[in-house]
């Protein structure tokens, strides 16, 4: 019997064992993919399933077949029921049961319980996260209630009968099961009451802060430029050079233009009125004004850092010949020690973020290491729905986007920026990963109720 029930599991096992053969023989594409995704399948439900005797499955009846004990887990909450009755009302009230293997049933009982609540919060769990892209977390929530609540139906009922029995004691009989239940009382209060970390885990990407960004002051073609990629830069060196021909006919024009009036004004200084003389300074000065701005254009063509950092635009070399017009983005620098982090976040995550906030990430480049920095600004409200590439589903993120490139549901609505503590070369703009938001402690008591009314979609803050 114990083969016959081995012969479930035992075939999934060989067919994931085939599926990893043509995984590793296949040529990358749908059908290794395909070959993986089952093979994960097969694999797992096999472990966690089939072969697990906590289960009644195949796992299950071998285990009862070699104890003997067609009815094992009827048996073992049987004897859990018994000994929590023991214990709540007394071994005077209910006398100990002779089992042989009583010690086996209740370990039986215990590991089972604890093993069904794992694995329904493991899959609610799964199922939001696969689902909130969506905006479908909320069947998660469902399905994890759910499956609570079969589970301690039982509990429940179990309980009222032991209230019940105790109601039908005599009353000298009932002190210790009332002691007990106060007692049970008072810890359910007490963890109401205990605080509980708060935690936010979302993607993040490492960005350039504002100030590293060097945008064309004026409108031209890229005529040099004179660093790369890589290269480490101090404040006020020159990067790259503009070329705008109609601002340089503009200097040329207005420089001849103060030049001819400057002739005019020492020839009318001679032996004309004093009106005509300062006609002449009138116009001296507003030649000499358009010559200082035309000049000043000119010199905004010759780009500069505007901090110490290194440079982390690629292919700067295909710039050269390019139009810019003003404001665009030329190349974008990271200015030493302001490395920082865009964190995409949801409303109900929004509500728990404040200035100061503690982070700590890893990206995927250094899964090793963990950075640290701090929340500088409290989350913003996502403007045009347009998020970095990065985090989208299609690069290893976590937001769906929709035809049009902008964000499918609610699930983000806010961006918050993080500052990282202490500067690190490896940190460069693009890099991704998960980080992880302290946002203090909060009630036992209040996050359930929270998270209750979230599961409803109710706005109890209002």
């Amino acid at each position: 019997r114990i083969v016959v029930a081995a012969a479930g599991f035992g075939a999934e096992l060989i067919a994931a064992a085939v599926l990893f053969w043509l995984w590793r023989l296949l040529s990358p594409g749908f059908a290794r993919d395909l070959c993986l995704s089952l093979m994960f399948i097969a694999s797992v439900s096999a472990v966690l399933f089939n072969a697990n005797p906590l289960m009644r499955y195949d796992g299950y009846h071998m285990l009862a077949d070699f104890l003997g004990e067609p009815h094992l887990r009827q048996k073992s909450f049987g004897t859990l029921s018994s000994t929590l009755r023991r214990w709540f009302f007394g071994a005077r009230l209910v006398p100990r049961q002779r089992e042989p293997r009583r010690g086996i049933f209740l370990l039986y009982a215990i590991l089972s319980s604890a093993y069904l609540v794992w694995i329904a919060v493991i899959v609610a769990g799964f199922l939001r996260k696969m689902l909130a892209p969506l905006g479908l977390e909320f069947v998660g929530n469902v399905l994890l209630a759910g499956w609570l609540f079969s589970m301690v139906l039982p509990v429940a009922g179990f309980a009222g009968g032991l209230i019940r029995d105790t109601a039908a004691l005599p009353p000298r009989e009932r002190r210790r099961p009332l002691l007990l239940a106060a007692t049970a009382s008072l810890c359910l209060v007490f963890l109401a009451f205990a605080p509980l970390p708060v935690r936010v885990e979302r993607e993040c990407v490492v960005e350039v802060s504002a100030a590293g960004v060097v945008r064309a002051p004026q409108p031209g073609i890229v005529a040099e430029m004179l660093v790369r990629e890589g290269q480490h830069v101090t404040k006020g060196e020159r990067l790259a050079r503009l070329e705008n021909r109609t601002f340089a006919v503009e200097k040329a024009q207005a420089g001849i233009a103060m030049e001819l009036t400057k002739i005019s004004l020492l020839s009318a200084t001679g032996g004309t009125t004093s009106g005509q003389v300062q006609q002449g300074q009138r116009r001296f000065n507003e030649a000499r004004a358009n010559e200082a701005q035309a000049a000043r254009r000119v010199e905004e063509l010759e780009l500069v850092s505007p901090c110490d950092g290194v440079v982390t635009t690629r292919l700067l070399e295909r710039r050269r010949g390019q139009f810019v017009r003003q404001g665009d983005e030329v190349l974008s620098i990271v200015a030493d020690g302001t490395r920082e982090l865009l964190l995409p976040l949801s409303e109900k995550e929004a509500r728990r973020i404040r200035e100061g906030a503690a982070v700590k990430f890893r990206t995927r480049s250094f899964p090793g290491v963990t950075f640290s920095g701090r929340i500088t600004t409290a989350p913003l409200r996502l403007t045009g729905g347009a998020l970095p590439h990065a985090l989208t589903a299609l690069a290893g993120g976590d937001i769906t986007l929709d035809a049009t490139g902008k964000v499918f549901s609610s699930q983000v609505t806010h961006v918050s920026r993080c500052r990282i503590d202490a500067a690190d070369p490896r940190l460069r703009p693009g890099l991704t990963g998960r980080a992880r938001l302290d946002c203090g402690t909060r009630r036992a008591g209040e996050w359930l109720v929270e998270e209750l009314f979230d599961a409803i979609h109710l706005d109890h803050r209002l």
